[in-house]
């Protein structure tokens, strides 16, 4: 064999070897010495999951030992990983199938592990669906640091993003593939215990640093980003809120089974983008414990489940735009946020949803409390064109300022949760559809000024809510008119400061009132009309009863009326200057109030020189829907003044 036969054989063994292959068939090939890079035509199939293999500085028997799918030990001992291309590495090179049929769990979970232990940038979801099936878990479930039994986990800085024309599927199942609706894993409820719980493990779970860094300190997760994936759980709802899941049923809030999971640990900057998340039987997205840093949310679907869609409940600088959240127990749950705003979310189908409040200075008496530094600008939850449909109460705590559509949707000013309701600024478009017979507003203070505040020292009592202002305008759709449907008035109960104002507009069945009046806030009524037939006549006036002796009338409505009883002499009236709760829960300065004459009869007379009312002349109502306006001076004297009278009967 001559010299020339031996440079051309070893240039062909050189170009063989350099030759594209699967990477299932590189592991102890002979490669030439001088070969530092390997080009695959896929992992195991040609086709799928083609990468670049190199052999550098970060090859190591370490590496190849913790990775076996990302890299490769030839012939010679050297070892070669897989190159991220531009940062980015896909589950196909890690072995997925991307059918929707085969398990890709192990491929997809080495793929993140792979690219946190090279800090690589981006794991890719080529593919249109993924079958991920569910590991076995056999810690108790309550142990909130143990990774087993989860079937994503995610432990440093990464980007998870679908590359289908229409988004990538996750597709959660159960152990070995089968329906998780009805199989799941029975563990120990807790360490040491002996009752067990259900466990089917959720969907992709963020464990960032068990303890706060120190101040200038990396976090382990810098920032998540998740876009253009559905994380499908294939769970239902059906309504079984408990939130022990039954052990018979597998039925119930699974407090396993969160869509996207941070608790107890702390993280930096979260971005989703253009995802879903549904069919989960717990949390749909749930951070909780610690913080994180900050959180945009854009063209977020969270929906179906027993449980929360959105608890995003620490501390959390939030934006979330063009975003959906429902079909669930509670729409949202929410403590406050030094800064949140939302632009153009949607919140449906839910039994309630709670905005706002909470501590944002650290947690003082209980998770809702509304704690702030007062030293710095105000904590706000921003609503921007936000619509809240078919949720049974929508609960708005301290510092909400911003517009909102409501359809079958009761908004709620809620004491007995929040403790001391306070700086609230919000508009309301009220729709009625489908939904009927309820208030559009509602304020609740407390029953009394020495209610217990949960979680207090003996002696802390709930707060009557203070500086307020909440603008609603009600309306009915045609087929909520053509069933009958009406708004009940916007009404107030308990302790509630006059610095609280409510001015409506629209219709409803009456006007604005008391549950048990010991207080009234400043309300207004501007172009307000009765849906209910025997109101319209009074203006949606509040009924006070019959009239059969003189009295004092404490406010308890915008407009009241009266019936008369029979007999010859008018009834003397006059209104008291403050409510039972006294001066200083009301009433406020330029409140309106009315009286009516429901019937005829021998007069409600109000006379000129009575203490509390300024009279051009003494009034009389003596016919069927005559009537007296008085407006409130807090400040000349503490009176009711005369605004406005009308009677058809003849003068005296």
């Amino acid at each position: 064999m001559s010299g020339l036969d031996i440079v051309a054989r070893g240039m062909g063994v050189a170009a063989q070897a350099a030759m594209p292959r699967l990477f299932a068939d590189l592991e102890g090939a002979a490669l030439p010495r001088t070969l530092l890079r390997v080009d695959t035509v896929g992992h195991t199939t040609s086709g799928l999951g083609a990468a670049v293999y190199v052999n550098d500085a970060l090859c190591d028997a370490a590496l190849a030992a913790k990775h076996p799918r990302f890299v490769f030990t030839a012939a010679d001992g050297r070892v070669f990983r897989l190159l991220p291309d531009f940062g980015s590495v896909s589950v196909e090179q890690g072995g997925a199938a991307g059918d929707g049929v085969a398990n890709d769990q192990p491929a997809v979970q080495a793929t993140i592990d792979y690219v946190e232990a090279i800090d690589a940038r981006e794991v890719v979801f080529s593919m249109p669906r993924y079958a991920i099936w569910a590991t076995v878990r056999t810690s108790p479930r309550a142990s909130r640091f143990e990774l087993d039994g989860r079937p994503i986990v995610v432990t440093k800085t990464i980007s998870l993003r679908g590359a289908s024309a229409d988004r990538s599927v996750l597709d959660f199942r159960g152990l070995g593939g089968v329906d998780p609706e009805t199989n799941w894993q029975v563990v120990p409820d807790s360490e040491g215990s002996s009752t067990n719980a259900v466990w089917r493990g959720g969907g992709i779970f963020l464990f960032g640093n068990m303890t706060e860094p120190e101040d200038g300190e990396a976090l382990n997760i810098e920032r998540f980003e998740m876009c253009r994936l559905v994380l499908q759980g294939n769970r239902e709802r059906t309504g079984n809120s408990n939130t022990t899941a039954s052990l018979v049923t597998g039925d119930g809030w699974d407090t396993s089974d969160k869509g996207i999971s941070i608790h107890d640990t702390w993280v930096g900057d979260l971005v989703i983008s253009d995802c879903e998340v549904h069919g989960f039987k717990g949390e749909l997205f749930f951070i909780a414990g610690a913080d994180a840093r900050s959180l945009h949310a854009e063209r977020l679907h969270l929906h179906t489940t027993n449980g929360n869609a959105w608890n995003a409940g620490t501390n959390i600088r939030i934006t979330a735009d063009n975003c959906e959240f429902g079909n669930a127990l509670i729409a949202h749950e929410d403590t406050g946020k030094t800064f949140a705003r939302y632009t153009n979310c949607v919140w449906r189908d839910a039994s309630t949803a709670t905005l706002g409040s909470g501590p944002t200075n650290g947690i003082l008496y209980n998770y809702l409390y509304p704690t702030r530094d007062e030293t710095e600008s105000a904590p706000m939850t921003q609503l921007e064109g936000c619509v809240f449909k078919n949720i049974g109460q929508l609960l708005v705590g301290c510092w909400t300022r911003g517009s909102i559509r409501t359809i079958d949707t009761q908004v709620y000013f809620s004491t007995p949760l929040y403790s001391a309701l306070r700086d609230i600024d919000i508009e309301i478009e009220a729709w009625m559809d489908q939904r009927g017979n309820f208030s559009p507003v509602s304020i609740g203070g407390p029953a009394n000024l020495t209610t217990q505040v949960s979680g207090a020292p003996a002696g802390t009592y709930q707060v009557p809510p203070r500086n307020m202002r909440i603008y609603v305008r009600t309306l009915r759709t045609a087929v909520a008119k053509a069933a009958g449907r009406e708004w009940i008035a916007a009404t107030w109960t308990g302790y509630v400061e006059p610095t609280c104002r409510i001015i409506v507009e629209g219709e409803a069945n009456k006007a604005p009132y008391a549950i048990n009046p010991v207080s009234m806030p400043k309300f207004d009524l501007r172009d307000y009309n009765s849906t209910h037939v025997s109101a319209g006549a009074f203006n949606v006036a509040h009924s006070l009863g019959w009239i059969d002796q003189n009295l004092t009338v404490v406010p308890s409505a915008v407009h009241m009326g009266y019936y008369q009883s029979a007999g010859t002499a008018p009834r003397d009236v006059t209104v008291a200057t403050e409510p039972a709760a006294g001066y200083q829960y009301g009433f406020a300065h330029g409140q309106k109030i009315r009286f009516y004459a429901f019937t005829n009869g021998p007069g409600i007379r109000f006379v000129k020189g009575t203490a509390g009312l300024r009279l051009s002349q003494t009034r009389t109502l003596v016919n069927k829907k005559d009537w007296i306006e008085f407006t409130f001076d807090k400040y000349d004297g503490r009176a009711w003044e005369e605004s406005g009278f009308f009677s058809s009967a003849d003068p005296v």
